[in-house]
């Protein structure tokens, strides 16, 4: 397939001078390549992204939003999670060999401004922007919600479902000496 026939392409010909909107149901096959390496359920994923694309000669800028749900594993109970996805895109795309042109005299990082990505023969392709912007939405620990109990760390019991009857209070020893401390009140 030709760089310009994938899915997630845009021809830099294609942009008008007063922009260019693009929408993509992201779920399915393009799911299921960006999440292939995570935990995540990619067949219970739903993932949409709108952009606009706006040229100033041959570079263009690329905002918008990636919207949906990612089902993932809760990190306390370990039963299903399906966490919202609300991620702004903000980015540069540049010819490639100027993606490092920028001023960078100050040797400051401005957090405000976009990333800057380089482009090949007059397309840009947004494909590998979206997958990257999709696996920084997953979070770190995820919770099917934010109350959940978890497991009991001795018998594995889910709280959420109620009460194990073990014993629930583990002593963790390495505390024992804090226990005779005592703290003098000034």
């Amino acid at each position: 397939m030709r760089p310009d026939e994938r899915p997630h392409t845009v021809k830099l010909a294609d942009i008008p001078p007063e922009g260019l909107d693009r929408a993509w149901d992201l779920s399915g096959d393009f799911v299921r390549m960006a999440l292939a390496q995570t935990e995540a359920d990619a067949a219970a994923s739903e993932l949409a992204t709108t952009l606009r694309l706006d040229k100033q000669q041959r570079d263009v800028f690329v905002h918008g939003s990636l919207t949906g749900t990612i089902a993932l594993v809760c990190s306390r109970c370990l039963g299903p999670a399906r966490v919202p996805v609300d991620a702004d895109i903000a980015v540069l795309f540049v010819p490639r060999g100027r993606e490092h042109d920028r001023d960078d005299a100050a040797d400051e990082v401005d957090l405000d401004s976009p990333d800057v990505l380089p482009y090949d023969d007059e397309v840009i392709d947004l494909a590998e922007l979206l997958r990257e912007e999709t696996l920084l939405a997953l979070p770190m620990a995820p919770l099917c919600r934010a109350s959940c109990k978890g497991l009991c760390g001795v018998c594995g019991k889910d709280w959420n479902e109620g009460p194990c009857t073990c014993s629930q209070v583990v002593e963790d020893d390495r505390w024992a000496a804090l226990k005779s401390m005592k703290i003098k009140e000034s």
